[in-house]
């Protein structure tokens, strides 16, 4: 049996900030699965009342489109041409 990992996402931690990360494979994209995996990644985990950050370049309009549609604005423009997102998420009330 063949397994085939069409899509990943994960958080990591440079500069002491959460970023996301999302990867799709080329034969499976435009079917929801990066917003899919981005928002699973950081909704369904400790960064509640943080800033959440991510970046693309302004070459590649599908993946700030993906970006957008999870939630995320637009607070930069890079000299190299990265477009710099960020979400905060609200804390949550207790009861």
């Amino acid at each position: 049996e063949h397994t085939t990992c069409i899509a990943y996402c994960f958080v990591k931690f440079p500069k002491h900030r959460p970023e996301t990360m999302t990867v799709v494979h080329s034969k499976y994209r435009n079917r929801g699965y990066a917003t899919e995996l981005r928002n699973h990644a950081i909704e369904k985990r400790e960064f509640k009342g943080h800033a959440v950050y991510s970046s693309v370049a302004l070459n590649n309009p599908a993946s700030l489109k993906s970006i957008l549609k999870s939630g995320f604005s637009v607070f930069d423009v890079t000299k190299d041409g990265h477009i710099q997102l960020m979400k905060i998420l609200p804390y949550e009330k207790n009861g």
